[in-house]
């Protein structure tokens, strides 16, 4: 029998709390310590999932400790990855891992030489509704592909969410996770790139990206922070039919429904389950889905939107 796999969560979160309930789910895996520095948080996802509460020092230097979720604010990844590492631990660090391509050479060196598994959450390639939207599109049922276009609606006022105690950016953060679905739903990299960020790209709260694609059609998506209701829409465009991907819930091709789930958090919980069983696979030494080639992809394409938003 494998020997079982005990994690550290570093963030107690909402998205740490959906790592929980895929993790319990798996067999050989046990969330061993929890770690936030709001304590009540930090006690409600341990006691829920029968784990200790420990600093990230703690967790770093507790030996039974295998492997750490990061799910913390955006800036601290990249320092926190590379101490996980130092300290022989398989990480999966939530999106995005944004630096330079030779720092994140050094951070896969390290594992390298750790022996440890080092993973970055690209949630979209397990999201249900985009997953079945990928094989539709490789499978040529909207014909040759013209355009697709992408809105998201997600209410967080000066980048602040109600759950957050930290800024999020609407160009590096969720237009991240776009720059890596768009290309990856296509099949394709994009040649050109236009960008428009307020009030900048550094502070973004509302985004419009413009992708011309190296086959030469065209996409285009928005992030807004600053605007209700809250929403999620997806649509390609192509010579034989539209496909359509309304929230996670519903995709339909020509007006006909081809995938469905109940809501919307189904399909998002099934996503972070998949991509955790990933995670433990890659552990276990199996290939996981994503790579860091994938995370090498959206962070030049992250760099050249902010370059572009100059």
């Amino acid at each position: 029998m494998a020997k079982q796999i005990r994690f550290a969560m570093i963030g107690a979160g909402k998205v740490a709390a959906l790592h929980a309930l895929a993790l319990n789910g798996l067999r050989g895996a046990r969330i061993a310590a929890v770690c936030d520095p709001v304590a009540s948080r930090a006690e409600g996802l341990a006691a829920s999932n029968g784990a200790a509460v420990c600093s990230f020092e703690q967790a770093l230097a507790d030996p039974d400790i295998d492997a750490v979720i990061l799910a913390t604010p955006s800036d601290l990844h990249l320092a926190q990855v590379r101490r996980c590492l130092s300290a022989t631990k398989h990480v999966l660090c939530e999106f995005p891992l944004y630096c330079a391509p030779a720092e994140l050479a050094r951070l896969a060196a390290l594992a390298q030489q750790r022996g440890v598994c080092l993973m970055v959450a690209h949630t979209t390639h397990y999201l249900p509704p985009y997953v079945k939207a990928k094989q539709l599109l490789g499978r040529g049922e909207i014909g040759a592909l013209h355009t697709l276009l992408y809105r998201r609606r997600l209410y967080r006022p000066g980048g602040i969410a109600p759950e957050r105690d930290w800024r999020d950016n609407a160009l590096t953060h969720l237009g991240g996770h776009m720059l890596d679905l768009i290309p990856w739903l296509m099949g394709d990299q994009p040649r050109r790139l236009a960008v428009t960020a307020q009030p900048s790209a550094q502070e973004a709260t509302v985004v419009g990206v413009l992708l011309g694609m190296s086959g030469g059609a065209i996409s285009l998506f928005s992030i807004d922070f600053e605007s209700r209701p809250n929403g999620i829409w997806l649509e390609a465009a192509g010579s034989a039919g539209t496909l359509t991907v309304t929230g996670f819930s519903r995709l339909e091709i020509n007006g006909r429904v081809r995938w469905q789930a109940l809501d919307d958090d189904t399909p998002y919980r099934a996503a972070i389950a998949a991509q955790d069983r990933d995670f433990v696979k890659a552990i276990q030494g199996g290939a996981a889905s994503v790579s860091l080639q994938d995370t090498r992809n959206v962070n030049g394409l992250i760099a050249r939107a902010l370059n572009a938003s100059r």
